[in-house]
């Protein structure tokens, strides 16, 4: 007997806040690329309606939370030093008269916002298998080398294929910008091949049914993330 899926919250509920991000996501750069929607506008509404609220939830249910306090006193101080990252790098900037400093700060902050999210969706695969009890050595290994491999392939083409970036890191005409723009090649190779060897797995040992919700979850983040190239 075939177990039905079962999902975190609820179908429904599941469908409409985890996965209709994606949804989202490809509207969003309708509006910007065919409709024509200016980025800043873009960004604000990203900011105040969705980033803003995820921060404040964070900071309310971890500073203004007096149990945190009483069991994390340490934790919650020392977090807060990441405040003073920023501020040290934009004076070294002023020192220095360069803005190097602060460049490599963004780069190293869009860096790790980026793996947040990464790790974010693993964490959804993870309880997933976890209440499916997919606990399955392979099946988890193979789990964790597709999503990582599915999200970082395509950050690195982008690292490597976009102009501006490519100027900021100093890749010029010559030997080095060939070899990034064939490395960027092979990301694509390599992210289509994680894509195409894990729907072959799933094909292989579950037909084209989906007794876990973690692997239309893990196509649909795959797929999406490819859409950036």
């Amino acid at each position: 007997t075939t177990l039905a899926p079962r999902w975190l919250v609820s179908r429904a509920f599941d469908l409409t806040w985890f996965f209709g991000g994606a949804a989202l996501s490809l509207m969003v750069l309708w509006l910007y690329f065919v409709a024509g929607a200016p980025i800043v506008a873009l960004w604000w509404i990203w900011l105040i309606a969705f980033d803003g609220p995820h921060i404040a939830a964070s900071f309310t249910r971890t500073y203004l939370d007096a149990d945190e306090w009483r069991r994390r006193p340490a934790l919650l101080l020392t977090s807060l030093l990441t405040f003073v990252v920023g501020p040290v790098f934009l004076a070294a900037t002023a020192v220095t008269g360069s803005q190097d400093p602060f460049l490599l700060f963004l780069a190293l902050a869009t860096l790790y916002g980026y793996y947040h999210v990464v790790r974010q969706h693993y964490g959804f695969v993870a309880l997933y298998n976890a209440i499916n009890r997919d606990r399955d050595p392979k099946s988890v290994a193979l789990d964790r080398r597709t999503l990582y491999i599915g999200c970082w392939a395509p950050y690195l083409y982008f690292l490597l294929t976009h102009p501006r970036v490519r100027a900021l890191i100093g890749l010029r005409p010559g030997e080095l910008a060939n070899a990034a723009t064939s490395t960027a090649e092979v990301c694509i190779v390599v992210w289509l091949a994680v894509l195409v060897w894990f729907v072959v797995r799933h094909l292989r040992s579950d037909g084209f049914r989906f007794r876990n919700p973690k692997t239309p979850y893990l196509l649909t983040t795959i797929v999406l993330y490819g859409q950036g190239p």
